[in-house]
């Protein structure tokens, strides 16, 4: 019965038999997922470009300021070198028409500073080569003679061979490393073993027959070892035939 009350109202039917048959009608309150905004795909990192594989540089202002690098945690910023290519560019390309963009007077104090490197006009330097801020000042920088300038507006043409160059770097990015030879050692092997005549590859196996008639005769050697040395000795050779070549090498 509880199967039946959470299967949902249930539909009665008469058979061809005369008997009455049920069939469950689908429930109406299922809950369907929420659809997948494009902002939240713009935003999420893509895990396969250089800013998302590589690791934290140790030296940008966010990593000085990491725990991690013995920092006191209060911005709690990645590393700049992390950034997301994707992301990055999608909010390029949705701030960069209503981006107040500024050229300094390359005289104050302000203007000779060193750049930020956070901002998006610096963001945009470092990783796109300046596509989007072209001949923006950096926007930490107060200078009281900064005129503003109007971005210029991106050509289609221009545009389509961006996203060539950052397709093909991405491409790079993504491309699996080369496979590792694990047989260079035994191919180098082989090669050694090629130069080699066959007798030296044979193994050397004990000698099973009698000596040879040097080692029989005159041994090389002082007089005075000649007698008392004994070159090889058969396990094969019987006791009789052993004590007869024993006293053949004394006398």
């Amino acid at each position: 019965m509880n199967t039946l009350m959470q299967m949902g109202p249930m539909m009665v039917m008469e058979g061809p038999n005369g008997m009455h048959q049920a069939f469950p009608q689908p429930s109406q309150h299922i809950q369907q997922p929420p659809p997948i905004t494009s902002s939240m795909n713009r935003s999420q990192r893509c895990g396969v470009c250089r800013g998302c594989q590589c690791k934290p540089c140790g030296q940008c202002t966010y990593c000085q300021d990491s725990p991690q690098f013995g920092g006191p945690g209060v911005k709690k910023q990645s590393c700049i070198e992390r950034r997301c290519l994707r992301v990055l560019e999608n909010r390029l390309q949705r701030d960069a028409p209503t981006f107040k963009a500024r050229v300094g007077c390359n005289q104050c104090e302000d203007c000779r500073m060193p750049d930020c490197q956070i901002c998006l006009v610096c963001l945009d330097k470092r990783f796109f080569e300046n596509r989007y801020m072209t001949g923006a000042m950096c926007a930490k920088k107060r200078c009281n003679n900064a005129t503003s300038i109007e971005l210029p507006a991106q050509s289609p043409q221009s545009m389509h061979e961006f996203q060539q160059r950052q397709a093909q770097k991405r491409a790079y990015d993504q491309a699996a490393p080369p496979p590792i030879h694990f047989d260079m050692k035994r191919r180098g092997m082989e090669v050694g073993y090629g130069s080699m005549s066959m007798q030296q590859l044979q193994p050397h196996s004990p000698q099973v027959g009698p000596p040879p008639p040097q080692a029989l005769g005159h041994p090389q050697g002082p007089p005075g070892q000649q007698n008392a040395r004994i070159l090889a000795i058969n396990p094969a050779m019987n006791y009789g035939e052993f004590a007869v070549r024993w006293m053949f090498l004394v006398v």
